[in-house]
């Protein structure tokens, strides 16, 4: 992909979420995980589907990568499935994963498309050898850490890349010790004095609903109308996509400035974080952590989308995860509804030039299926960075557009009711049909249709679209570059 080129173009702060130090676990002590584990390890697969199948479908946090590389992986090698077995493994590709994990999938998707292929052909079956155990970053039996974090990046820069690193687990704690950070809603007492001790002496703490807050600098009524904005949220989300939040509380980390917000990670977390480092989400714990000096949300509502939409639908592809929760990093709320606004990232669009059109194979193959192709970093360091801030607000676009044309939600229901597989197809390929199929319009059609209003979109920089009602306006907090 080429865009115009970047010289003479004026400063702009970029901002990209990125996934870090991951395996998209939290504690694993259902039966049917244990079990499942333990026959895939025996290398029993059809007992280790039937458990891991169960577990994937019914557990809070079941949809991952670990349990789709289990699953895949032991289709592979069952009589008559490893078709099957090849298309989960192609799909959970578009998940947010390390390197290692990537390279492990790639792997195992070319074995299982041999032994596909062998049966297609009435061949003699392909030989599959034990698949290896997927590496997973260790806090403890059977769990593992995930992490994604929002960071920003400035185009023409000095260096013209990324101004910030990926965070990185350094310090990782046992897993006793993110259990013990979950508190059910029926103890606000203990889970408030849990993390007065934890954060020590300086922050302020408060709990209010299903959020307890922290923060050295916030007043108790900012941290009030933080968490009542969360709350609403929250109950936004639940409604309109169905999000599944746990009874428990969701500890919220603020830090006024971009030096507080790394020492904090590293405190709390044990993550190595940047200056330039906006928020992040800590699943393993369920927290939040957003540098803010007001009380402007759109981060945190951010980071919220990520922590609910994995519950009950892990396997959301990457592009699209990332780009629903920045839709709503700036947004107006209308009789309780959530609806994204044209903001900073139409700025992208307009500098980096439309000229080439919209070509939605390559939005939804951005930092995902491409995997299948050359392993992650590679893919990485053929994507200018420009190019892959324009790719995040092509996305944040596509879906303001899917919203006004009321679309919005049942692309989010194609790809979450989707099942584990798709029809001997690749996954970008399946990812067209899907929104080709919830919109009633073949891809050319949209492209041509979305191409026409981003244009007038991002054209004017005052364009908004028509809010008969008014609504509230729910800003997000950008640093001052420096």
């Amino acid at each position: 992909m080429h865009r115009t080129p970047l010289a003479a173009r004026p400063l702009l702060t970029l901002a990209l979420c990125l996934a870090a130090c991951s395996s998209q676990a939290q504690t694993k002590q259902d039966p049917d995980y244990v079990a499942g584990l333990q026959a895939w390890e025996q290398e029993k697969y059809p007992l280790a589907s039937d458990h891991l199948s169960r577990y994937r479908v019914s557990a809070a946090y079941g949809k991952s990568y670990d349990i789709d590389y289990l699953l895949g992986t032991a289709w592979c090698r069952m009589p008559g499935m490893a078709a099957k077995g090849a298309s989960l493994l192609d799909w959970a590709m578009q998940q947010d994963m390390p390197d290692s994990a990537a390279r492990l999938f790639r792997a195992e998707w070319q074995v299982c498309q041999s032994r596909a292929a062998a049966v297609a052909a009435s061949a003699a079956m392909a030989a599959a050898s034990r698949p290896q155990v997927l590496a997973r970053t260790s806090v403890g039996a059977g769990a593992s850490v995930r992490a994604s974090g929002k960071m920003y990046y400035v185009v023409n820069g000095e260096k013209g890349s990324f101004a910030a690193y990926p965070l990185e687990l350094v310090q990782p704690r046992p897993e006793a010790e993110y259990a013990s950070r979950i508190f059910a809603l029926d103890a606000p007492q203990q889970a408030a004095e849990a993390l007065r001790q934890r954060m020590g002496p300086g922050y302020s703490v408060l709990v209010v609903g299903r959020f307890l807050l922290s923060s050295p600098t916030h007043s108790e009524a900012e941290l009030r109308t933080i968490a009542g904005r969360l709350e609403h949220f929250t109950r936004f989300l639940e409604r309109e996509y169905g999000m599944a939040f746990a009874p428990r509380f969701i500890t919220v980390h603020l830090a006024p400035t971009p030096q507080r917000m790394v020492a904090m990670a590293l405190q709390v977390h044990g993550l190595r974080a940047s200056e330039m480092t906006l928020g992040y989400t800590f699943q393993n714990d369920l927290s939040v952590s957003a540098m803010m000096q007001t009380t402007a949300a759109g981060t945190l509502l951010h980071e919220l989308f990520h922590l609910g939409v994995r519950a009950n639908f892990g396997d959301i592809p990457s592009w699209l995860d990332e780009s629903l929760a920045s839709l709503y990093e700036t947004s107006t709320v209308v009789d309780d509804t959530y609806l994204g606004e044209p903001n900073w990232r139409g700025k992208v669009l307009q500098t980096m030039g439309l000229s080439q059109g919209v070509r939605l194979r390559e939005l939804v193959g951005y930092l995902s299926a491409d995997r299948v192709d050359v392993p992650r970093g590679e893919a990485m360091e053929r994507m200018r960075p420009d190019e892959a801030a324009y790719e995040a607000a092509l996305g944040r676009y596509f879906v303001l557009y899917l919203q006004e044309q009321r679309q919005l939600k049942a692309v989010y229901q194609a790809f979450a009711n989707k099942p584990a597989w798709t029809q001997s197809m690749p996954a970008r390929e399946a990812s067209i049909k899907l929104i080709e199929e919830a919109t009633g319009q073949p891809l050319s059609q949209i492209e041509k249709a979305f191409g026409g209003w981003l244009k007038v979109a991002t054209g004017d920089p005052n364009w908004r679209p028509a809010r008969p009602d008014g609504g509230i306006s729910v800003p997000k907090e950008l640093p001052i570059t420096r």
